[in-house]
């Protein structure tokens, strides 16, 4: 039996693959067009996300006023446990009444991530439609900056009766220009808690909504890596089975 004398030499992949390169092609087109097509005809999915800073020093004051305690809160939270409200039942339920969806399925399409470096919370929603994926990231967004407020200005309200109860004692032994100035002071404190500002600041609002689907390019590009790799592994076991025959010839 004649031996060719190239199989009688150490073995050498590229040959296998140069033997079989028709079907390492077959495959890379196989990969990347079945890739594009499970991605085409899965359904669309969009994310918008936005950030928001948390200032964890923040601190809310009210006006001293004459013969009463000066009032402020301060908000004992880091990023970190801020980020939990945004996934909270108050936000998602405020949030999915202005986009008509239900606050568990609103949750469950929301991402949340907090940054302790810089003190930034990311909030990612993803939806169908590049218009609802938008508009329900804006909705969580605004309802989580406003929920922040609202506790923080409950807080002061609070305060800001405790601060008028103690006026009002005192008011007896006031003069009458003194007492103008009680009115206007009680005035001032209470456009004072309404203007309130909360820990919470938007830096971004809901930024265009990328397809999760990825474009046609990407996805035949990764269907045809995987086919060249499937392809290069079949080259070499035929390759090899095809050698083995010859081996066993030398051997003997």
């Amino acid at each position: 039996m004649t031996i060719d004398s190239a199989d009688q030499g150490a073995y050498q992949p590229y040959r296998a693959i140069a033997r079989y390169w028709v079907l390492v092609v077959a495959l890379v087109i196989v990969g990347a067009g079945l890739v594009s097509g499970l991605n085409a005809v899965r359904a669309a999915t969009f994310t918008s996300t936005s950030t928001v800073a948390w200032n964890p020093n923040f601190r809310a004051e009210l006006p001293t006023l004459y013969g009463a305690p000066s009032a402020s809160v301060q908000p004992a939270l880091d990023v970190a446990t801020a980020a939990i409200w945004v996934s909270g039942d108050v936000v998602m339920a405020s949030a999915g009444t202005v986009v008509g969806v239900a606050a568990d399925d609103l949750r469950a399409s929301t991402t949340v991530i907090s940054s302790l470096t810089n003190d930034t919370i990311t909030i990612t929603v993803r939806a169908p439609s590049v218009e609802d994926a938008q508009k329900r990231t804006d909705a969580v967004t605004n309802s989580f900056v406003q929920e922040s407020r609202r506790q923080i200005l409950a807080t002061l309200k609070a305060q800001a009766a405790q601060v008028g109860a103690a006026l009002k004692s005192v008011s007896e032994v006031l003069t009458p220009s003194d007492t103008a100035n009680l009115r206007s002071n009680q005035a001032l404190l209470a456009a004072a808690a309404a203007s309130a500002e909360g820990p919470a600041s938007i830096l971004q609002s809901a930024n265009k909504p990328v397809d999760t689907r990825g474009s046609i390019t990407r996805n035949a590009a990764i269907g045809g890596a995987l086919g060249l790799l499937l392809g290069v592994l079949v080259a070499l076991g035929l390759g090899a089975r095809a050698r083995r025959p010859h081996a066993l010839a030398v051997a003997e």
